[in-house]
């Protein structure tokens, strides 16, 4: 809706008010025991870790195009070496930004690789389905959302169901289990999806999709926390928000590869024209449908592949994340 009526930086400009509530909300209503210390800023491993993530950040954006061009692979490699200068800089700040015994408790490393897994597919993959919609199904953009709505209600279960059967039981162990299962089993429904593809077979996948994203993020979050002493509550917190959005950036770069790839390759293999001409065909929904018939169906059934392929890359990123749980 907002994209239709108004542009697209009001994605982020409404998120601007909605923070500020958030945040008065949480300065007056959250009441937490709070001993006041001197603290010292690590600013060597906070400066660190941002030339780490920034040149990672930019490899993975630039190297799109083209992953052996030499400006990608230099940025890799800064974002290398600041990693190592980061974990030398965290071994020896008296208060580090990431204190990196937390990763020799099992319950912490294993809830941080859970939610990095969780986050590739959330932040990673959740663009892709809503374009299929849109340029292999021909919805708007606002439509396009709206289908997306079973995926929500598999998040909606997944955050406040989990989080209650959790605090009736006690058990927090089987949830991720169940969830990486269930998402697994979605994502490989959705990963066949083709240019013809019903809606109504989705709905259940997304669901499963949703669900199990969502009891991954509740459960990771919670055994972490409960692992820790109180003094690391906030920095493991935020260890494991902060894992999950690089597992989506990562996500998010690598899948628009696999799409770009697919789309350079099957387009020509079915109208016998180059890659760069491939690209062109890519356009807005009204658009697509005016093409000439032979090109509208490859266009339609190239974009289905490419996000097929994205979502069987994405449950294989789930099973790893299976794997994981049961080690949880």
């Amino acid at each position: 809706v907002i994209i239709e009526h108004l542009s697209w930086p009001w994605i982020f400009f409404i998120n601007v008010p909605l923070g500020l509530v958030a945040g008065i909300v949480a300065h007056f209503a959250l009441r937490l025991p709070f001993p006041r210390r001197k603290a010292k800023l690590d600013w060597t491993g906070a400066a660190m870790l941002s030339v780490a993530i920034g040149a990672l950040m930019i490899a993975l954006e630039v190297g799109q195009d083209g992953w052996t061009e030499p400006f990608v692979v230099a940025l890799f490699v800064i974002a290398l070496v600041t990693v190592a200068a980061f974990v030398a800089a965290e071994q020896r700040a008296e208060e580090p930004i990431i204190p990196l015994r937390l990763f020799a408790n099992r319950a912490v490393l294993t809830s941080t690789l859970l939610g990095m897994c969780a986050g590739t597919i959330a932040f990673g993959a959740g663009q892709f389905l809503p374009l299929y919609f849109q340029d292999s199904l021909f919805v708007s953009p606002t439509e396009s959302g709206l289908r997306m709505l079973p995926q929500m209600i598999g998040v909606t279960l997944g955050t406040f169901g989990v989080g209650r059967l959790i605090a009736r039981t006690g058990k927090c162990k089987p949830w991720p289990i169940f969830g990486t299962a269930s998402a697994v089993g979605g994502l490989l429904v959705v990963s066949r999806i083709s240019g013809d593809t019903s809606y109504a077979t989705l709905v259940v996948p997304m669901i499963a999709m949703g669900f199990g994203m969502a009891s991954v993020f509740t459960t990771s979050s919670i055994v972490a926390q409960n692992a820790v002493e109180f003094r690391d509550l906030g920095v493991v917190t935020s260890t494991i928000m902060f894992f999950r959005t690089l597992g989506g950036s990562i996500g998010l770069a690598v899948f628009g590869t696999i799409l770009n790839s697919t789309i350079r390759s099957e387009i020509p293999a079915r109208l016998g024209v180059d890659a760069d001409r491939a690209g062109d065909l890519i356009r807005s929904p009204e658009e697509i449908q005016l093409l000439p018939v032979d090109q509208r169906v490859a266009v339609v059934e190239s974009v289905a592949i490419g996000v097929g392929r994205i979502y069987l890359v994405c449950a294989g990123v789930m099973a790893l994340g299976f794997i994981v749980s049961l080690l949880l």
